[in-house]
């Protein structure tokens, strides 16, 4: 009996570490717009570092793109298909990402793209 309750216990700690190593990011880069006001910080899944792949398409993993001002509030985030797509362009009024989304500083407000490119998604 109390075997089993050794087993299920370590199966637990087990599957809620797997659960949290499946959240957590890893940051890949940090940039900064030419005020100094804003930073993009682009992330991935740090899961995503573990799963086979051919050399050379690491930067192919899908990743997120969160802009933040410099009190650490932040602007929202959008999802990016791919690492080598996540180059932010700023601009006085905000910031994009071609093809994929944008972030408007005045307003608050950033939306990406939908798969399908018909719609914006907009994040809080």
């Amino acid at each position: 009996m109390r075997r089993a309750k050794t087993l299920f216990a370590v199966s637990a700690a087990l599957v809620g570490l797997i659960v949290l190593g499946l959240q957590h990011r890893t940051i890949a880069s940090v940039s900064t717009d030419p005020t100094g006001q804003y930073r993009a910080v682009t992330s991935f899944k740090t899961y995503m570092s573990v799963l086979p792949m051919a050399p050379g398409s690491s930067s192919d993993k899908p990743c997120f793109v969160k802009i933040l001002r410099t009190d650490g509030t932040s602007l929202g985030e959008i999802p990016v298909p791919t690492c080598q797509l996540a180059d932010v362009e700023w601009s006085a009024a905000g910031a994009r990402i071609k093809r994929v989304g944008e972030w408007d500083f005045a307003r608050r407000t950033c939306f990406y793209w939908s798969e399908d490119g018909d719609d914006k998604v907009f994040v809080n």
